[in-house]
């Protein structure tokens, strides 16, 4: 006849598996349920300019580094790896999304006589490439952090020369945890570097 530790050790054995299941469930950032869609949308700085330029800029399509190309929104747990949430993405990719914030944001700057797409067909003084180069949530920390790293490059079309070239970098604590908690850190992240890009394309402007 078993003893009753013996007959114990199954029970305790199911709770021990059990209780590893419920943990790495919590400790997830994945969420079941609907497909969830996010936007970047971050306040514009206030215009800057105390005298505008008769000059006309061509904001191009960012680009985006291998890995953040696509509507999934990218998350990380350890160093070199990259993963992305199944059930929540953006509602396009982060450089059709980043486009026109970035025209906006110029526009209001007041610098620019004009600001305009890359696509348009007038002439230009000006054009402002952007890569992205990192835009993740990380969840190997506690809050997770959401980071944004962009490169510019301001060119002289007359002249087909880079004026000048910055890499921007912001990073913002998500204010909870999960996807949704991301894309508010990064959009957070974003109005940061903005207020940045356009100070870059001042001071670009009077070296000139």
């Amino acid at each position: 006849m078993l003893s009753p530790s013996k007959c114990q050790l199954p029970y305790r054995g199911l709770c021990l598996i059990m209780i590893i299941i419920l943990s790495s469930c919590t400790l997830s950032p994945e969420q079941s349920g609907p497909v969830r869609t996010y936007i970047l949308a971050p306040q514009l700085p206030p215009q800057t300019a105390a005298s505008p330029t008769r000059l006309t800029l061509l904001v191009s399509t960012p680009q985006a580094a291998a890995g953040y190309g696509t509507p999934q929104i990218a998350y990380t747990r350890k160093p070199y790896e990259l993963d992305y949430f199944s059930r929540n993405q953006w509602v396009d990719t982060p450089g059709r999304m980043l486009k026109p914030i970035l025209v906006n944001a110029l526009e209001a700057s007041g610098l620019f006589q004009s600001v305009a797409p890359g696509d348009t067909r007038i002439l230009a003084e000006l054009r402002l490439d952007t890569e992205i180069l990192r835009l993740v949530q990380d969840f190997s920390d506690q809050p997770s952090q959401s980071h944004l790293i962009l490169r510019a490059r301001l060119i002289d079309l007359a002249r087909g020369e880079e004026i000048a070239s910055r890499i921007f970098k912001a990073q913002e604590p998500a204010p909870e945890e999960g996807p949704y908690g991301g894309v508010i850190a990064l959009n957070r992240a974003l109005e940061r570097i903005l207020g940045e890009l356009v100070a870059f394309c001042t001071q670009a402007y009077l070296k000139r």
